[in-house]
């Protein structure tokens, strides 16, 4: 499941994103992950290397965590998952201001 949140998060975002501005949801949009890091001028390159670090990081609390299932290594798991949703609001947040702009000007 860690390995598979940014691949599981952002559809289910697209679709809750959709949902709430009433438009059908299998109508294409650049709401995606990787088209809000293409539109702040993030390479493909760094795209991928981006979204392998944070699945990466993702992958190895939660390795670490069922080597030692401690407390404090569960809370480390909880953490990179939280940074992870903060990644996401984020992006979000900085492409609708970016937006915002664009449409002043």
């Amino acid at each position: 499941l860690a390995i598979l949140l940014i691949p599981c998060l952002d559809p289910v975002a697209a679709i809750l994103r959709r949902l709430r501005r009433r438009s059908p949801i299998h109508m294409p949009d650049r709401e995606h992950i990787h088209h809000k890091l293409l539109d702040l001028g993030v390479s493909t390159g760094g795209i991928l290397a981006i979204l392998y670090s944070i699945t990466a990081v993702l992958g190895a609390s939660t390795i670490l965590w069922v080597l030692n299932p401690a407390d404090v290594s569960f809370l480390g798991v909880i953490f990179a998952w939280v940074v992870a949703v903060a990644f996401f609001l984020v992006l979000d947040r900085l492409n609708r201001r970016r937006r915002a702009l664009e449409n002043q000007e």
